[in-house]
């Protein structure tokens, strides 16, 4: 085999193995957690902690993953539709979150506690 066929050879099998996406989500702690509790027909969610007056509305963002934990620690990746009211919920929100009340920001991951 000549060195250039060898060598896109090799790009080739490591282009196959590709990095994994992480089975959970974001390493850092969550943005904002509390109980979901609305949700309305364009997928936004209201989720309001204990001790917080207004919550934040947030909405998926593009790339958005949702994540149900168990009793025993592991994680499922869910749909967005399989989130329910009542549920405790903590949330990844990377950008800008808008001060008003209810506060709003785009997830990039949710996660429904046990």
């Amino acid at each position: 085999m000549t060195r250039i066929a060898l060598v896109v050879a090799l790009l080739v099998v490591a282009g196959c193995g590709g990095a994994e996406e992480a089975a959970g989500p974001p390493e850092r702690p969550p943005e904002y957690a509390g109980l979901l509790e609305e949700t309305d027909g364009e997928g936004r969610l209201l989720v309001r902690a204990e001790e917080d007056a207004c919550g934040i509305w947030t909405a998926p963002q593009e790339g958005a993953r949702v994540y149900r934990t168990t009793g025993d620690g592991s994680v499922e990746e869910i749909g967005w539709a399989d989130l329910r009211t009542g549920e405790s919920v903590e949330l990844w929100i990377p950008g800008p979150i808008a001060e008003s009340c209810p506060m709003q920001g785009a997830a990039e991951a949710v996660a429904v506690l046990p």
